[in-house]
């Protein structure tokens, strides 16, 4: 029986310690990797981390091994589960909420380790997206988990590049989700993670020039990022970028420091490059524009001392991955050495630095690795000392010469020969002596030519160096200076705007104050019309009733003027009067 066996059959309480499989035991993983899945559900679900752990170690082993036999047998449905489905219910479970005190008591780079070995491979890229994809989001925005491991949301924003890489229908997914990639970029204090957010914008903005309009954006981004070019100075394009983003509008919460070369017990690291300190780590970007780059979480390091002259010493008690060739806890080299200029060091004695360094050491969550063992990376191969000692044979004259008896006379020619050679060999070493005299007096005069060469060069360097700095200083101050600028110019904006709106007020106030003394004056007008209507009617009355008077002066006049008026008076009071009034009067006027 196997050791995959064992563990596959043993109670998952009772594991303890990890196994390490061979080439030849993939196809066993492959067999059962649903049974590997199921029982990583199990772990989670009681708690258990070192047998996670360990399951999670067999699957990571075997991706390493033939990583193309494991990603097709993720697609397999297996008593009516999907492999893929399953095993995104574990990654979903482990970047939960409910699983952070999980993540902190097992290694979470196993994890990341197969994640990143499935999502290279092109057949479960677009099944991946749907299935994990949202997980990975989901934490990437949730920063608040972030203060944990920063390995975790680094490794999720890789796991999403990676899956981006050559898949067009993860493009076109993810596209929509601009707004809260950058969202996650301006809520970050993590250098390289804001990198990371950086990259995957621009591969949808190459994707689809309009993915970058369909999310709410800081208008400085927008810009920047349509702005990159995808060739060999995209990374150091990127760094710039942020370097302006940052410096306007995330000063407080990351402080860049220049400086002019960083070493461990006189073997350098790095020259000339940046430090960008935030509350929780320090990212260190070496030079070169290539995007590498190290870390150092503030919970690793043991000490920080800033001495006079302008060198800050960080001992550490984790050395990172990248620094594993040069620095060792066990034979004492675990301090680094950063030289700055003198303007920056004063500026890092009155930033908060040490505040942050003391806060972090005091809240940072304790983690227990689950497993002594780690599948080994190439970067944490043992390393083997040089030899430096070398033995040299010495050869005496004197050594296995015969000596011939005393009372020998005749020399035989076997003996006249072995003195000639001895004789050749003689002169032979005496030669080879002085061959190696001169070869070490012309060595000794090189090594003195190339000390004075690199101590030329190191001179040279320094003060290459100094210049650049000082140059850095300077444009991060113009930079600074242009941001203030910025911000004061953005203020007068914002008060001429008030000024305008308050204008625009006023005259919007004056515009309806007209349109009511126009309502007014249109309503004085009606009843003036209405009032001039009554008037005329009325005069018109009395001009009627007065020419109705004057026409019946008329008709009196001229009826007592004629014998007929009194014929058509009686008429008129005929026409007028009762008929029985009328007739007598008829009579009258008869007789």
């Amino acid at each position: 029986m196997s050791e995959l066996d064992r563990i596959l059959i043993q109670p998952i309480i009772d594991i303890k310690e990890p196994i390490e499989i061979s080439s030849e035991n993939v196809e066993d993983v492959v067999v059962n990797i649903h049974v590997i899945l199921r029982k990583c559900l199990y772990c989670i679900r009681q708690e258990l981390p070192i047998p996670l752990e360990t399951f999670l170690f067999i699957l990571a082993q075997a991706a390493s091994f033939n990583p193309d036999r494991l990603c097709n047998a993720m697609c397999h449905v297996i008593e009516g589960e999907s492999c893929v489905d399953l095993f995104a219910e574990v990654f979903r479970h482990l970047l939960s909420r409910e699983g952070a005190p999980l993540r902190l008591r097992f290694d979470i780079e196993i994890l990341f380790e197969v994640v990143h070995a499935l999502c290279s491979e092109p057949k479960l890229k677009s099944s991946l997206g749907w299935t994990i994809g949202q997980s990975l989001l989901s934490f990437m925005l949730d920063t608040s988990q972030h203060s944990d491991d920063c390995r975790v949301h680094r490794s999720c924003a890789s796991a999403l590049i990676t899956l981006l890489r050559g898949s067009f229908a993860n493009k076109n997914r993810f596209k929509v989700e601009c707004g809260k990639i950058a969202a996650a970029l301006e809520r970050s204090s993590d250098f390289f993670f804001q990198m990371q957010c950086t990259e995957i914008l621009f591969r949808l903005y190459v994707h689809d020039s309009g993915a970058l309009a369909q999310g709410q954006m800081n208008d400085y981004l927008r810009r920047g990022i349509s702005t990159l070019h995808n060739d060999a100075t995209l990374l150091r394009s990127i760094q710039n970028l942020l370097d302006g983003y940052n410096a306007e509008f995330n000063v407080s919460r990351i402080l860049p420091f220049t400086i002019v070369r960083m070493e461990v017990s006189g073997t350098e690291v790095c020259r000339h490059t940046t430090l960008y300190f935030s509350s929780l780590l320090v990212v260190v970007m070496l030079p070169g524009g290539t995007g590498a780059s190290f870390s150092i979480p503030f919970e690793h390091i043991r000490s920080v001392k800033l001495s006079k002259d302008h060198k800050l010493g960080l001992r550490l008690n984790v050395i990172p991955r990248e620094l594993s060739q040069v620095m060792d806890l066990s034979s004492g080299r675990d301090t680094l050495h950063v030289f700055l200029t003198q303007a920056t060091l004063v500026r890092l004695r009155s930033s908060g630095v040490h505040e942050w360094i003391a806060a972090r050491k005091r809240n940072a969550p304790r983690r227990s690795s689950a497993l002594a063992t780690r599948f080994p990376h190439s970067s944490e191969a043992p390393r083997v000392p040089l030899a430096e000692a070398a033995e040299e044979k010495k050869i005496h004259p004197g050594e296995g010469e015969k000596t011939q008896p005393v009372g020998e006379e005749k020399t035989h020619p076997v003996e006249i020969a072995d003195r000639l050679g001895e004789i050749h060999g003689a002169a032979a070493i005496k030669a080879a002596r002085a061959r190696a005299d001169r070869l070490r007096h012309h060595r000794r005069a090189c090594e003195v030519l190339q000390s004075e060469l690199e101590e030329l060069q190191r001179q040279n360097a320094r003060e290459r160096d100094g210049f650049e700095a000082g140059f850095r200083e300077e444009m991060a101050a113009i930079r600074r200076v242009e941001a203030e600028m910025k911000a004061c110019a953005a203020d007068r904006v914002q008060s001429l705007n008030a000024e305008l709106e308050e204008m625009q007020a006023l005259g919007a106030a004056l515009k309806g104050e007209v349109d009511r003394l126009r309502e007014r004056l249109a309503k004085s007008v009606g009843k003036l019309e209405g009032v001039e209507e009554v008037c005329l009617a009325r005069v018109k009355r009395l001009v009627d009733s007065r020419m109705e008077e004057i026409e019946a002066k008329m008709h009196s006049l001229l009826a007592e003027s004629t014998p007929l008026s009194k014929v058509s008076n009686a008429l008129r009071q005929y026409m007028h009067g009762d008929a029985g009034e009328a007739a007598p009067r008829a009579e009258q006027l008869k007789s």
